[in-house]
């Protein structure tokens, strides 16, 4: 038997063949964001197995049938994933929204076969695998379950026959699923932490259905208020507003009809997605010009604790002031203790309603792991809220920890022999890489999530929804010798390097030439001894930082920039001074699609190499008058990157900032300081906003329109103006 056909015997065995083309598997390379995500999408998932298919081809086949060797659809491209035991479903990603609205519930994107995996068998009286027990009752309202089949979907509403509790289905790891108690506070629901008492281990649930009288009618999904009445609200994990007046905004529908945004939704699929080609602003220079993020992409953000990774993200969002994007903030990590104040940062007044475009989803301060990833959904469906309206929306997660920190107490609470092995016997193969079982678990339950980032195509409204996500890593996880000795001196030649650093040192005597080495030793002692109490400062005031709590370890962080479509890394914050990006660990594979058509023009590939090489010849290069310039060119350039958090910078201010350090060659000479400089490019946009203000409402008005050479000119007779006042 070949191994197609075993592979095929096998799927069919437990109940389902599934389809998926090499096509669908390399979905958004430049085709609707989280990339390298489209194949874990397509694979099946024991943590979250979906009841419908990725693909536009897949049959459901009866048990009863599981022995025959029919050939049905294997004249197709592509490979079989690996599917859970006991699953009975389709393991493929699928269509958002597909248990609400439309007939029966079904709403899903077109072109799309969608498999009614709750029409299962009955007994007479209900669904068999649409009812469980209760096994374990956690903290804040987390619930392990038993007897629910993996084809049950994730976001259906379970009750308690003979009870008023409420629970909404999270994820499934078999043989267990895992659920959240929810409460109804008026015409919404908050999670339910404070009748635990009522539910009991062993206690019955089933699947709520859409039309009751119907045993085999679809799963009734859980839907949070819709999007529009959020707006300029703070809510909580399941969209409850926190003010009188944020309750009073909900619309009739939702309180007559449950109808608003599904908390768990499925990724579109291939074919609903759009190229990304329009640049999404975050306001920070060296972001914009060096690393350029499209509308659609899922961008990670990293940095050590208090480098101001949270400041960056509520900058990126009040970037968007005058654009037309619809911005979602989640609140979900350290900074859920400050959400009032991020939320005023962002203009986000309740009672005033200033902002009618930016939500904050937040939580308590003693929320759960399950409480955080709960939010962190909230604020997916209501960025796809938007988006499905045809709207771009600004999704920002200032914390991923909830999602990672929910996989990992899922494997805790139902521990899995075979998945939690890492030996290389037990190895699974996801997107050409052989993994561990726990790993490729992990990956695909994070792509469930992280796969609904994308722009759709015009068809769909060609709206977009574009993810800054952060994680913080640890202290030192990213210094040049966190994985090598302590004592980094130790290393060092010192005759050598007095050799290359003193002229005629071959001629000069024995005795001599062991004088100025030892010089040479203590003086780098003593600059090594000055620079450890310096990073003992910051890190002591780093290890004092709430964001300790929530720092991931430097594997995952690497998984995550793996399958993200790049990843910004922040080195150092200081509220006063601003940011110091990372450039060597920056990178967007979006690429040119997603940057400003106006900064092609002064070549930010050629910048970002000569920023990295500046920073190779500063550790390792020989001194001499070719360092000197570049390095100098650098630090000018360096210095009009570091922003601090209210400077938000605009297309045309960062454009013209860069334009005239980079055009122009005072930055080389000697007698022109770094500060010279950078008072040289904002004097440039001072004037040019008074002198051309047309040119710059041009700039700022299409970022995807390229910058004419007489609007070039008129900018270059600006900095040339500027240069004669000031050199």
């Amino acid at each position: 038997m070949t191994m197609m056909t075993m592979m095929l015997s096998e799927t069919r065995r437990r109940g389902v063949v599934g389809v998926v083309s090499l096509a669908q598997r390399s979905a958004g390379k430049g085709g609707g964001g989280c990339g390298r995500y489209a194949s874990l999408s397509s694979s099946s998932s024991r943590s979250q197995n979906s009841s419908k298919s990725f693909s536009a081809k897949a049959t459901r086949r009866p048990e009863d049938e599981s022995g025959k060797n029919d050939e049905t659809n294997t004249n197709t491209i592509g490979m079989f994933s690996k599917t859970a035991s006991s699953s009975s479903s389709v393991a493929f990603s699928s269509s958002a929204g597909a248990f609400a609205g439309g007939e029966e519930g079904v709403d899903a994107f077109e072109g799309q076969e969608v498999i009614d995996a709750t029409r299962e068998e009955t007994d007479g009286q209900t669904s068999i695998g649409q009812t469980g027990t209760v096994t374990s009752i956690q903290p804040g309202g987390l619930l392990v379950l038993e007897g629910l089949r993996s084809s049950v979907q994730l976001g259906s509403v379970l009750r308690f026959p003979g009870l008023q509790a409420k629970a909404i289905l999270l994820s499934h790891r078999e043989p267990k699923s895992f659920a959240m108690l929810a409460t109804k506070l008026g015409a919404v629901h908050v999670p339910d932490s404070d009748n635990v008492a009522e539910i009991k281990v062993g206690d019955a649930l089933e699947v709520e259905k859409m039309d009751e009288e119907n045993k085999k009618s679809k799963s009734k999904a859980f839907q949070i208020p819709p999007e529009k009445d959020l707006r300029g609200r703070i809510v909580s994990a399941l969209g409850a507003p926190t003010s009188a007046s944020g309750f009073q905004s909900i619309s009739e529908a939702y309180l007559s009809e449950q109808s608003g945004e599904n908390l768990v939704a499925d990724p579109p699929p291939v074919d609903a997605r759009k190229p990304i080609t329009t640049p999404l602003i975050t306001g920070a220079s060296a972001v914009d010009v060096l690393t350029p993020i499209g509308r659609g992409q899922c961008l990670l953000v990293s940095g050590e604790p208090n480098t101001g990774v949270s400041e960056f993200l509520q900058m990126s969002v009040s970037a968007q002031k005058k654009s037309n994007v619809r911005c979602v903030y989640a609140a979900v990590g350290a900074s859920k203790e400050k959400s009032l104040e991020i939320a005023r940062a962002l203009n986000v007044l309740e009672e005033k309603n200033t902002n009618t475009s930016t939500t904050v989803v937040t939580v308590s301060k003693d929320a759960t792991i399950a409480e955080r990833y709960v939010a962190t959904l909230t604020a997916f469906a209501i960025a796809e809220g938007a988006r499905k309206s045809g709207q771009d929306a600004l999704l920002c997660v200032d914390d991923f920890s909830g999602m990672t920190g929910f996989a990992r107490e899922m494997a805790e609470l139902a521990p899995d022999a075979k998945l939690d092995d890492e030996s290389d016997e037990n190895k699974e193969e996801i997107e050409g890489m052989l993994v561990s079982a726990a790993m490729a678990e992990r990956r695909r339950f994070l792509g469930t999530t992280l796969q609904r980032v994308g722009r759709l195509n015009d068809k769909l409204g060609g709206g977009s929804i574009t993810l800054l996500g952060a994680m913080t890593h640890p202290i030192g996880a990213y210094d040049k010798d966190y994985t090598g000795s302590l004592n980094g001196e130790g290393s060092i030649d010192y005759m050598q390097k007095a050799r290359e650093t003193v002229a005629n040192f071959e001629s000069m005597p024995e005795a001599l030439q062991k004088k100025l080495a030892d010089g040479l030793k203590k003086k780098g002692e003593a600059a090594s001894q000055a620079s450890s109490i310096t990073n003992y400062a910051k890190r002591n005031n780093q290890t004092s930082a709430p964001e300790n709590a929530y720092t991931q370890p430097r594997p995952l962080v690497e998984e995550f920039m793996s399958i993200t479509d790049g990843q910004v890394f922040i080195k150092d914050f200081d509220p006063e001074t601003g940011w110091i990006w990372d450039q060597k660990m920056s990178v967007s594979r979006i690429g040119a699609p997603g940057q400003a058509q106006a900064f092609k023009k002064i070549n930010a590939l050629e910048l970002r190499l000569q920023l990295m090489q500046s920073d190779d010849m500063s550790a390792y290069g020989k001194s001499g008058e070719e360092k000197r310039k570049l390095n100098a060119k650098s630090d000018a350039v360096g210095l009009f990157m570091k922003q601090t958090p209210g400077e938000v910078r605009s297309i045309a201010e960062s454009f013209i900032g860069v334009y005239a350090m980079t055009k122009t060659s005072f930055a080389e000479r000697e007698d022109v300081s770094g500060a010279k400089m950078l008072e040289f490019a904002n004097a440039c946009i001072v004037q040019a906003k008074s002198n051309i203000a047309d040119v710059v409402e041009s700039i700022n008005a299409s970022s995807i329109g390229a910058l004419n050479a007489a609007d070039e000119g008129k900018i270059a007779a600006v900095v040339k103006d500027v240069a004669a006042k000031m050199f």
